[in-house]
């Protein structure tokens, strides 16, 4: 066999490397295809503010005239200002299953962080961990929630056997309604609440610029000490928030405050997978008309950021809002919450989530390699 490696340069081969997993998973029923158009105005430049501080090359492997494997090579300049350190990263990587195709896919992505001086090279990250992350090594037997990402079990073998070794796991909690005791979780809540003074209220969407400044400070301070974490600027915060604004349930947004001053906040969105499976990356002209009267279907969410700021860490006020917004989610007749990612050593949060009777269902894991 003859691979080639073909770097993306034009708007067609660009077409080609968006809508490549679709031939890939064509037979796998747990794969939910991203909407074409929103992949478009992701990988733009001109749109994404992404690219205001990183450098993105994506290349295509080919069998022949046919796809067969895809990647990104990745410089976050933020990242490594942030951390220190000269760090090169992959993303958007798919492959059959066959480590000679793999391996030319990841050298294509090495050679190109390591011709900017980057010493080692991390992911996958879809561009950075504010992205989807990660390779799917448990849970393969349901679809992945909103904003997730999903693979064939044989990929951590691909990189594995092309000397990549594990950096960190993420898990993904599942939350069953029926095995809940609200009436204690409840009892709990207030007694916290009641201690700290703290008063929860959903986000004002009719004030939501104004919002957004609150939840752009807390998502800074909160974050700033996980590993992988790089604060977003203002430009980039907002442009992720615009998703908010379609997809989220405006009552599943909570805002923790004490004495007035906002100090953690929550946000669980329902989730779409369960319609944007079936559409196959269509929004035009029958997805709209689905999603839009299948959305009060939907019976699972994704508690998909959780933050309190240092001054009131470790007081419990991430219980109090996991408390709200999944009493919340139940009255409105969801049964299932993931809460997803955390840390595998984010062992206060791991803990409280097994204490609420959350199971560890499925795992992702960044792998790193020296170059």
């Amino acid at each position: 066999m003859k691979y080639k490696v073909v770097e993306v340069t034009d708007k067609k081969l660009l077409k080609r490397f968006i809508k490549y997993p679709l031939t890939l998973y064509k037979q796998d029923k747990n794969y939910v295809p991203h909407i074409f158009l929103e992949r478009l105005l992701f990988f733009n430049p001109k749109l994404n503010p992404f690219f205001k501080h990183a450098k993105v090359k994506n290349f295509l492997l080919y069998n022949q005239n046919e796809i067969i494997g895809r990647i990104s090579g990745i410089i976050n300049y933020a990242h490594n200002e942030f951390h220190n350190e000269k760090a090169g990263f992959f993303g958007n990587f798919d492959s059959i299953d066959n480590v000679e195709a793999a391996r030319m896919l990841l050298e294509a992505a090495e050679n190109f962080v390591k011709s900017e001086g980057m010493e080692i090279i991390r992911g996958p990250f879809n561009f950075s961990t504010n992205d989807e992350c990660g390779v799917l090594v448990k849970g393969f037997d349901s679809p992945p929630k909103v904003m997730m990402t999903y693979n064939y079990p044989y990929y951590k073998e691909l990189l594995e056997n092309n000397g990549f070794q594990k950096a960190k796991d993420l898990y993904a909690f599942m939350l069953d309604r029926d095995k809940f005791n609200m009436e204690k979780l409840r009892k709990a809540s207030a007694t916290l609440k009641k201690r700290y003074k703290v008063n929860i209220r959903t986000l004002d969407f009719k004030k939501f610029k104004k919002e957004l400044k609150i939840l752009f400070f807390i998502y800074n301070n909160a974050w700033e000490k996980n590993w992988g974490f790089v604060p977003m600027n203002e430009e980039e915060f907002y442009h992720s928030s615009g998703l908010l604004k379609y997809v989220a349930d405006r009552d599943l947004i909570l805002v923790a405050e004490v004495n007035g001053e906002p100090v953690g906040f929550i946000v669980a969105l329902p989730d779409i997978n369960e319609i944007l499976i079936d559409m196959k990356g269509k929004i035009f002209p029958f997805g709209i008309v689905k999603f839009l009267t299948q959305r009060k279907n939907i019976k699972t969410l994704r508690i998909i950021t959780l933050g309190v700021v240092g001054k009131y860490r470790n007081k419990g006020l991430d219980y109090v809002l996991i408390t709200d917004v999944v009493e919340k989610a139940f009255k409105k007749g969801i049964r299932f919450g993931e809460c997803s990612w955390i840390l595998e050593d984010n062992k206060k949060m791991n803990n409280a989530l097994l204490k609420l009777s959350g199971e560890i269902y499925k795992i992702y894991r960044i792998f790193e390699k020296r170059i």
